[in-house]
């Protein structure tokens, strides 16, 4: 996914709210002028009445609460307890029961012991009502015997009454269920079957009658809309599941590691197109105005890349490698700016399977224009969805750099085909690299495909602003590192930021310069074929790599030092002699004054820093030693003259700053401002 940047804004705690309240003296008055015109009711009688009535509200609490305590305490989903088990609301601190940590709902991740496989998913949705329909049955097997099935739900209205569980080799005969309730905190509902599910055996786990508003929130599956030119509004129906929507359309297992199969059909009203991740196999015309369209069936894939589009849209057609069809939609009046992906997307598509040595596995590729979008673009498998300005281009109005920027968002969309979809990561912790390689891809593609941009250099020379906010960002104590070992799925969208897509893709592309962009390669290749359709965690790749480079480099121990800390070093190049240079590190911080508590980090804010180098002596050949986590000096040998000098990181390739000693700085300047400046400039990279 393509994120629009936004640090977002500190959430600050609402003063509590003040609640008028009336006079006691003046409420008697009025009760007693009333009794003179009537009835009377004395002082102690209306006292009497009035704690009675409380007591009763006491009581009716207390029976409640003791009648539902053996699941928990339900509460608004959005609502969060804090670490006292009290909750917030209004301003106003109330106590909150805890789920006993026993109970196989009580973790914030779904329970292993059953593995959904496929799913059976039908849907109507109504652009006129702005509300859908839904049943799905998962089929599932089970790894441990269990009693309990627990899936993710969140806003729907679900008929508990008819949920069913069956075994696939017996579909009519139902088992029995005991209970079904609840637990919002964690998104869940939990089905209790009256029998233990054999560990070994599949079922069938069928939720008939559930429904949604289609609401223009950007999560889910919502409504968007756009207006023609005469003014007239048009909706459409649209999802974005990623992170962990999935389960605000249907029940589901919403965890990327639950990789299942999908089949889907869709009911809309006649005149509207129908769009998901595969082709469409049939369309018939049903009554009262109504279509329904069946799709193929899915490869197995996460379930944060399923899509489903209603609109009323128009396309532009073509054919990409491997006879994949591939298909631009947009409104009607918007189609004349599709030209420009129409061309572009067969390209990226072959860039990306020659690269990976594996065709796209999806026979089809609809790329769509959505104009209500809260990122840049998703890439949903087999229907990206994009906001307009990421996908259209007006021949007559926009600019180089806006086709820059369509092209940049489709390479990175289209890399996740690989990197996300045939390939996923195992849970949230590693979305830094899902989204760090997509953009990283995004950049190598085009370096092939538009050689004549350079962009590798623009992206030092043009986008350094961004850089350089990411890299300000990470020198505070409020960054946060690389990767985060999220322990629920709510948390992760906090983390689609800079930190995760500019710093990740920078340290791939610095892991890419250190072990050579050939090996690199022969890596990918290898994890895609040997993860083909699986989950990975980052580890794996690691792995893989390390067996590219034949055991030369320790690839997970060097990376470790740049996921798992925050921040970034700078190098400090230091004069020893005059045939000794030094080269030291420390965590650079924005703020000179302020101190790190190594501690808190598993190195103590030490890198294992690839060093790259090129020096007045050496020429054109860029040169690489290491500094160690261990934070130990390094020492180069060199004849330091009065003219000599040396440059550090070249290409800027790697994610660290480096500061020289003063006559350095003095000596690459003057080279800079001489005719000799490509002497610095200039390299040739040694492996």
């Amino acid at each position: 996914m393509s994120e629009k940047y936004d640090l977002g804004a500190v959430g600050t705690r609402a003063e509590d709210e003040q609640v008028p309240t009336q006079n006691a003296r003046e409420a008697y008055i009025s009760l007693r002028n009333e009794g003179r015109r009537g009835k009377y009711c004395s002082y102690k009688t209306i006292t009497f009445f009035v704690l009675l009535f409380i007591l009763l509200l006491i009581i009716c609490a207390a029976i409640t609460w003791a009648l539902t305590k053996k699941h928990y305490t339900s509460i608004d989903g959005s609502q969060e307890a804090n670490n006292d088990g009290l909750l917030e609301e209004n301003g106003t601190t109330i106590s909150v029961p805890t789920i006993d940590p026993s109970l196989p709902w009580a973790g914030p991740q779904l329970p292993t012991s059953l593995k959904p496989s496929t799913y059976n998913l039908s849907l109507r949705i109504d652009l006129d009502e702005f509300v859908f329909y839904g049943s799905v049955d998962i089929v599932v097997t089970c790894e441990t015997k269990t009693k309990h099935i627990i899936v993710h739900v969140l806003s729907l209205q679900l008929d508990k009454s008819v949920i069913t569980i069956a075994d696939v080799n017996n579909p009519t005969k139902f088992i029995g269920i005991d209970d079904t309730f609840e637990v919002k905190p964690n998104n869940y509902l939990v089905v209790v079957a009256k029998e233990e599910l054999k560990k070994g055996n599949d079922y069938i786990v069928s939720f008939k009658n559930f429904e949604g508003e289609l609401l223009p929130d950007l999560f889910g599956l919502y409504r968007s809309s756009y207006e023609t030119s005469l003014g007239e509004k048009r909706y459409l129906a649209i999802t974005q599941l990623e992170a962990v929507a999935g389960r605000k359309v249907f029940p589901c297992f919403d965890e990327p590691r639950y990789k299942s199969k999908f089949r889907i059909r869709i009911e809309y009203k006649t005149g509207f197109t129908a769009l998901s991740n595969m082709p469409t196999v049939s369309t018939e015309i049903l009554e009262e105005g109504w279509s329904r369209s069946v799709f193929d069936t899915t490869p197995r894939m996460s379930l944060y890349l399923v899509a489903v589009s209603v609109h009323d849209f128009g396309h532009v057609e073509t054919n990409g490698p491997n006879n994949i069809k591939i298909r631009i939609w947009a409104p009607n009046e918007w189609l004349n700016q599709t030209e420009y992906a129409k061309k572009l997307a067969p390209q990226i598509y072959d860039y990306y399977g020659n690269y990976f040595d594996m065709q796209e596995i999806v026979p089809k590729a609809d790329h769509i224009a959505i104009p209500d979008m809260g990122a840049e673009a998703m890439e949903n498998w087999g229907l990206v969805t994009y906001e307009p300005s990421a996908l259209l281009v007006d021949s007559k109005l926009s600019s180089s750099n806006d086709k820059y920027y369509v092209a940049q968002v489709m390479s990175h969309e289209i890399a996740h085909t690989w990197f996300g979809n045939i390939v996923t990561m195992e849970w949230w912790s590693d979305l830094w690299l899902n989204e760090a390689f997509a953009t990283l891809g995004m950049y190598m593609c085009l370096d092939v495909l538009k050689p004549e941009w350079k962009v590798f250099d623009r992206q030092i020379m043009y986008e350094w602003r961004t850089l350089a906010l990411v890299q300000d960002g990470d020198a505070l104590h409020s960054s946060h590192a690389l990767r985060i070992d999220f322990q629920s799925s709510n948390e992760i969208n906090e983390y689609f930021d800079e930190i995760v897509y500019i710093k990740g893709s920078h340290v791939l592309r610095m892991l890419r310069s250190f072990i050579g962009e050939d090996t690199f390669q022969k890596g990918m290749q290898q994890y895609m074929k040997k993860y083909k359709f699986q989950n990975a965690a980052m580890y794996d790749l690691w792995t893989t790599l390390s067996e590219s480079v034949n055991g030369e480099l320790d690839i997970s121990s060097i990376m470790d030092t740049w996921l798992t800390q925050m921040g970034y070093p700078v190098v400090y190049v230091n004069n020893i002699s005059n045939s000794e240079l030094s080269l030291s590190q420390e965590r650079f911080l924005l703020n000179p004054a302020a101190t790190d508590d190594a501690a808190k980090s598993p190195f103590g804010y030490r890198w294992d820093i690839p060093f790259t180098y090129k020096t007045s002596e050496t020429g054109d050949v860029k040169q690489t030693t290491w500094l160690s986590q261990d934070g130990s000096e390094v020492s180069l040998s060199a004849n330091v003259g009065e003219s000599f000098w040396i440059v550090g990181n070249i290409g800027y390739d790697g994610y660290y700053l480096v500061n020289y000693y003063e006559d350095n700085w003095k000596n690459l300047a003057d080279v800079l401002i001489s005719n000799h400046y490509v002497r610095i400039t200039r390299v040739k990279n040694e492996f």
